[in-house]
């Protein structure tokens, strides 16, 4: 990434809230989609030790023991030393709620190998000011009612970039969004069931320069060993109401080529020494509940808060 995009991201975050929520269209989508990615490489998500698994349960309700705070991200993480060769999942897309000005929220599956490189796609959903909006601090959706967006979209940080793929995307819609890995190559692409319109898009993994354990700069690996199925604040803007959403055919495709669902992992029988864990966000205050995993897969997320912007 060159110094003048760090800088816009670094400027971008520091914004105050009245400021922030003007950057409207692709230019802001592009800077959230990357300081995205910037933060999903961020050492704060506190991952369980290593004998610590999610079990197959039944229940609905969160379990708070099972589950980790991160200022950005909710949903499910799975870990290992060796590849995923796919990550995949699907949801209803919900009507948000503009409770904030800038407020927005992200649905994606993707990977993270050894901090060195992330790929992810997904929608977002996002409150942008209308046209005619007065700006400044005291403004309100009470009188100007905001203009809602949603998109689709794929990121990556290693080789650097993201883009938005050339897709309508509307509240009720059932979306698929799929990341393969190949031999160094990333197929990253998402689906609407609901309008049998897609966008893909291929690339080969490139990972960052990152530190090893003498503090000395060494080329990172491209082994997807983790995959995510997550909610997002995107650029850490305040969260948008999305009710209580559910996320489906959640499955991981394993090393040895077995497509399961994340329950299947980390649970009694299974060899593959996969762990399994919950995110909830948190930013001063939890903004949403992740709710366990059913049996087939699924978990539900609810929204509780929008919060601040900032907190990464």
């Amino acid at each position: 990434m060159s110094k003048n995009n760090a800088d816009h991201i670094n400027n971008f975050n520091n914004l105050p809230a009245e400021t922030l929520y003007q950057y409207n269209g692709r230019s802001r989508r592009t800077v959230r989609a990357i300081a995205g990615v910037l933060m999903a490489l961020s050492p704060e998500i506190k991952q369980p030790p290593a004998h610590q698994v999610i079990t197959q349960v039944k229940s609905e309700k969160s379990s708070t023991d099972r589950s980790y705070p991160n200022s950005i991200w909710s949903g499910y993480v799975a870990i290992n030393e060796k590849a995923f060769k796919a990550v995949e999942g699907r949801i209803k897309v919900p009507k948000i709620e503009c409770t904030v000005p800038g407020a927005s929220v992200a649905f994606w599956v993707g990977y993270t190998a050894l901090g060195s490189s992330v790929e992810q796609t997904g929608i977002t959903e996002e409150c942008s000011l209308p046209p005619s909006h007065p700006g400044g601090p005291k403004f309100s959706y009470d009188k100007y009612k905001p203009v809602v967006s949603e998109y689709a979209w794929w990121a990556m940080f290693g080789v650097g970039g993201g883009g938005e793929f050339h897709l309508k995307i509307s509240p009720g819609d059932i979306v698929d969004y799929r990341v393969g890995y190949d031999k160094g190559v990333y197929d990253m692409s998402v689906r609407d069931l609901t309008t049998d319109k897609s966008g893909s898009k291929t690339a080969v993994c490139q990972p960052a320069i990152i530190s090893d354990i003498n503090n000395k700069p060494v080329k990172g690996a491209c082994v997807p060993s983790e995959v995510e199925w997550i909610v997002e604040r995107p650029g850490a803007s305040p969260l948008a109401d999305f009710g209580t959403v559910r996320l489906y055919d959640n499955t991981a495709t394993n090393y040895r080529g077995q497509i399961k669902p994340i329950n299947a992992y980390g649970v009694a029988g299974d060899n593959t020494n996969i762990t399994v864990y919950a995110l909830n966000m948190v930013n001063g205050k939890k903004l949403d509940e992740t709710h366990n995993l059913r049996n087939d897969g699924s978990f539900e997320v609810t929204w509780l808060a929008a919060g601040k912007p900032g907190g990464m």
